[in-house]
């Protein structure tokens, strides 16, 4: 009796020990995540930017063109339309650069779910097995099936 209970006081002692390490390792990772998310979300966030700037002076290259086009009938219209077009095309670049960019983001929470299940699945796997503790088997279709 005393050796099964030395027995289960170092198996809590080892899966304590497991879970701080597990902890560590987690906020370490998180933090790692969340300063790769800061980064693409600055880069983003700047051709974001450059795509509002490049806006505001497009409309107001449009607002001229606009005029240009009521007041006069000389091919200087044609030379701002081509600007013009230029530079809503390049706004559009922009823009849409910027969003891709956004989309690739992983938010902080579905990176803790994706470890915590990498961990889980570890335990299972490796631990668990270890103490002689059996596991049900998960297929790949059920896993799937969650996500």
């Amino acid at each position: 009796m005393r050796a099964l209970l030395t027995r289960w006081a170092e198996t809590a002692r080892s899966v304590g020990a497991a879970l701080l390490e597990v902890l560590a390792a987690e906020a370490g990772e998180l933090q790692s995540d969340l300063q790769k998310s800061g980064r693409e979300l600055r880069g983003a966030l700047v051709l974001l930017g450059l795509a509002a700037g490049v806006a505001f002076w497009t409309i107001g290259l449009g607002i001229w063109l606009a005029v240009e086009l009521l007041t006069l009938r000389f091919p200087a219209y044609g030379a701002a339309l081509i600007v013009f077009a230029v530079g809503v095309s390049l706004c559009l670049l922009l823009f849409w650069l910027g969003k891709r960019r956004l989309r690739r983001l992983e938010t902080p929470l579905d990176a803790v779910r994706r470890r915590t299940q990498s961990h889980a699945e570890w335990w299972q796997q490796t631990v668990l097995p270890e103490m002689g503790i059996e596991t049900p088997a998960v297929d790949d279709d059920e896993r799937l099936d969650e996500a």
